[in-house]
């Protein structure tokens, strides 16, 4: 019995939803879906440093993505700064995670930091992935400032492409 009622239930229903559709389309007519704006990408991603990028030197073959022409420049690049006791993680270019991302972890001492980022072997996957990077700074007095030089290196260590990049950066 219950089967049955079941049935009759599930049977009695596909009517009703089809004149529902019909309903629809004749009452308001052919819906046509309307394209959904772009919104633009937040502006802060956890980012509390901005740097200016200036590149002082290329070597090898050419790097990829930007800052890689000698004299080119980037402005406000977002920075995420983490200081722990003796060490520190500077995060390279907030907005362009996964590509341009680069986590630079080391150590602090006083006002200096030395950091560094490996791409632990998956480098050669993409003629655009980092192999790997150093940066070296020093922070102003009241750690409002900072001033760094930046070594990428892409490829494989026989054909290798290295680029130095100057940072200026500020907290926000």
């Amino acid at each position: 019995m219950k089967r049955f009622l079941r049935a009759l239930i599930i049977a009695s229903s596909v009517p009703l939803a089809i004149g529902c559709d019909d309903y629809r389309l004749r009452v308001f007519g052919a819906v046509q879906p309307s394209p959904v704006p772009a919104r633009p990408a937040p502006e802060t991603t956890f980012a509390n440093w901005r740097a200016d990028a200036t590149v002082v030197g290329v070597f090898g073959g050419r790097g990829c993505g930007w800052g890689t022409t000698p004299g080119e420049t980037r402005p406000g690049v977002q920075w995420r700064i983490t200081i722990a006791p003796a060490a520190i993680l500077l995060e390279e270019d907030m907005a362009n995670w996964p590509t341009d991302h680069l986590p630079f972890s080391g150590v602090l001492s006083g006002q200096d930091f030395n950091a560094f980022y490996t791409n632990n072997g998956n480098y050669l996957g993409s003629t655009c992935q980092f192999r790997d990077g150093k940066l070296t700074g020093r922070f102003s007095q009241d750690f409002s400032t900072f001033e760094a030089m930046e070594t990428l290196t892409w490829g494989p260590p026989n054909a290798e492409t290295r680029v130095q990049r100057r940072w200026i950066g500020s907290r926000f």
